[in-house]
């Protein structure tokens, strides 16, 4: 019985500093632990950038800039043909979400982007490498982000990439400068 009331005394003292503890609200010219105020809206001008990083040194040796406002949602590396009898080629595919901050009801954009992956040989004095490169192969604008990626490869040896822009579904066939569609799948869910 000792126990008991113990226990729950020590409860009640716990409860009750939790409750004038003001930590966790932010008051008027205070921020918060991001370093946003109470009265700032969440705009940015920030600019994002897919680097390209050479493994053994470190070091950035491409920088792709993405527009204002645009973030890079789902990336994937993939090696396709551009016909049946070709030798697949390294591919990165990225999709993107871009927000304009007009608003919650203001719809926001994505895109499609292909980058095929080169490798150049650099020379400088007694050190010499291979750089990888991106070469931009196919973009393409949607009403909506692009918010999955993936690749598909049949027994016949056809290769598809699929593309997920929220409740919809394309299936596309790489043709080597452009993307031709196959199939789609609306879900009518989100």
């Amino acid at each position: 019985s000792k126990d008991r009331k113990r226990k729950r005394n020590m409860y009640e003292e716990e409860s009750e500093d939790n409750e004038n503890d003001d930590d966790d609200v932010l008051h008027e010219g205070m921020t918060n632990e991001l370093g946003f105020g109470v009265d700032e809206s969440f705009t940015t001008d920030e600019q994002f950038e897919l680097q390209i990083v050479l493994g053994d040194r470190w070091r950035v040796v491409k920088r792709l800039k993405l527009e204002k406002s645009e973030r890079i949602v789902t990336m994937k590396c993939l090696m396709l043909r551009t016909n049946i009898n070709a030798l697949p080629q390294a591919y990165i595919v990225v999709g993107t979400s871009l927000t304009k901050f007009q608003g919650e009801d203001a719809e926001s954009q994505g895109r499609l982007l292909l980058y095929r992956v080169e490798h150049i040989r650099v020379t400088s004095g007694d050190d010499s490498y291979w750089r990888p490169s991106l070469v931009n192969s196919y973009e393409k604008t949607y009403q909506g982000p692009v918010s999955a990626i993936s690749h598909l490869n049949t027994s016949s040896n056809h290769e598809y990439i699929v593309v997920a822009l929220g409740p919809k579904i394309y299936v596309y066939q790489w043709e080597g400068s452009f993307m031709k569609p196959r199939a789609f799948f609306d879900g009518h869910v989100y």
